[in-house]
């Protein structure tokens, strides 16, 4: 057999396939953050507009997929609003989170390495925390709902049409680009502004997951996509607190008192959100998750506030 040269060896790996990652949702705040991450050497990202490529209808997502043939689906497309549960927020929910999973998993065939769906710790709602993936979600808010009825579309569509798949139930996320509404981003915005802010769930218990971790974990699926097929993962650093205590610890490291006020109240009903992470912690062992201070200082630092 004749041996390659070394030269020839580094230009035949350098011409290796790209893996073809289909993104949507790449403008959002995980797509943003999953775009700084992700190596353009190894992967070739399709992440169409909404202008090129309207995810609700389904003939052009058939459409698209077929010329474009992508290797690996990562859908992070839907409307995040956590906060209200209304008809109006339902309807919009089905429109902008269920529709554009069931349409993808629809053009979709068995040839896909893998669909990583991303859902929310918000489909487990009134469970009991910590929340685990065999918990019956019992999701309270519009944004819960649409996402637990989108798994159970994902899980029917992919079953019968033998698509590799799985679906990643991440914690409550901070970092840079948080939308506002968040409570982690507006507590630096009442330290940025200097402004009063009340927090009505004080002993609330929360878990805060670095969104460079997620980002982290999805490139590591990727790259291990046999070992993954047909599951449902947590997605926790396991950084679980109460709301009360993270101001105490956000001041500790800003070496700041905040000027925030608690409203204990009986009117108000404390809600845990915390997800177990032991099932995907077994799969992926090497991972290193980021220090809750180191990335609260880079997303103060992406807010142009400088903690010690």
């Amino acid at each position: 057999m004749m041996r390659l040269k070394k030269d020839q060896y580094i230009f035949l790996k350098k011409m290796k396939k790209k893996i073809k990652i289909f993104l949507t949702g790449s403008t959002g705040f995980v797509g943003y953050n999953f775009l700084k991450i992700v190596n353009p050497r190894e992967y070739e990202i399709l992440r169409p507009s909404k202008k090129k490529l309207n995810l609700k209808n389904f003939k052009r997502v058939q459409e698209y997929l077929k010329a474009n043939n992508p290797d690996i689906i990562l859908n992070l497309a839907s409307y995040t609003n956590s906060k209200t549960r209304s008809k109006f927020e339902d309807y919009r929910q089905f429109n902008n989170t269920i529709i554009p999973i069931i349409n993808l998993c629809k053009a979709s065939d068995e040839n896909l390495k893998l669909f990583i769906g991303v859902g929310s710790i918000e489909e487990y709602g009134n469970c009991f925390a910590p929340f685990k993936e065999n918990s019956k979600p019992k999701p309270i808010s519009s944004y819960g709902i649409a996402k637990y009825k989108s798994y159970l579309q994902f899980k029917k569509i992919c079953k019968r049409k033998k698509i590799r798949n799985i679906w990643l139930r991440p914690s409550l996320m901070f970092g840079n680009k948080m939308k506002s509404g968040r409570l982690m981003q507006n507590i630096i915005v009442s330290y940025k502004k200097n402004k009063k802010m009340t927090i009505n769930n004080p002993l609330s218990i929360r878990d805060h997951l670095y969104v460079g971790d997620f980002c982290r974990i999805l490139i590591l699926i990727i790259k291990k996509y046999k070992n993954f097929n047909n599951n449902v993962y947590n997605v926790t650093s396991e950084n679980w607190m109460s709301n009360k205590n993270l101001v105490k610890k956000i001041s500790k490291i800003a070496g700041n008192n905040y000027n925030i006020l608690f409203d204990i109240s009986s009117k108000n009903v404390d809600i845990n959100f915390y997800n177990s992470g032991s099932k995907l912690r077994k799969m992926i062992k090497s991972f290193k998750f980021t220090s809750f201070k180191k990335g609260l200082i880079e997303t103060f630092k992406f807010n142009n506030l400088n903690l010690s």
